[in-house]
């Protein structure tokens, strides 16, 4: 690797207290975790008592949104989640009497309902954009709160 690249590449990380973390885009600063914590990170955020066993991109960025971060992130997260043992699940349903079938959506592309909300969520971000110009970052997460937490018609529920 040349200098200039290394160069690079240190700008974007500060010690702080003694801890070495990375300078990201939305959120100011993300810990450098060390390897001997990244597996107890992702277990807890993917199978802990606030998850919903989120597939390896959503637990790359919910782990980025909790403010750590390391290397070989998005590898690791798709490997923990394609290995994840659903085994206690399974053992657990089976003793409630409860049917377990695991199901692949094949063209989530086709579902006009996914295409619909995708659709008012853009729309949504576009007027604040309008009104906030510059801070479609923060403008994001507050969009899709919105979304989610309003009304449907159709089906009367958020």
């Amino acid at each position: 690797m040349s200098t200039s690249a290394i160069a690079k590449k240190v700008n974007w990380y500060v010690v702080m207290n003694g801890e070495l973390n990375k300078k990201g885009f939305s959120k100011t600063l993300l810990r450098c975790i060390p390897e001997w914590e990244q597996e107890g990170i992702m277990e807890e955020t993917h199978a802990g008592i606030c998850a919903n066993h989120i597939g390896g991109k959503a637990l790359k960025v919910e782990i980025l949104q909790r403010g750590a971060y390391w290397p070989t992130l998005t590898p690791d997260a798709l490997a923990y989640v394609k290995n994840f043992d659903c085994d206690a699940i399974k053992d657990y349903l089976e003793e409630l009497n409860v049917k377990y079938a695991s199901v692949s959506v094949c063209h989530p592309q086709s579902n006009s309902q996914a295409e619909a909300a995708n659709k008012l969520i853009l729309i949504s971000l576009q007027r604040k954009l309008e009104e906030q110009k510059g801070l479609w970052a923060d403008l994001v997460s507050k969009v899709l709160w919105a979304n989610r937490i309003t009304e449907k018609e159709v089906t009367g529920k958020s």
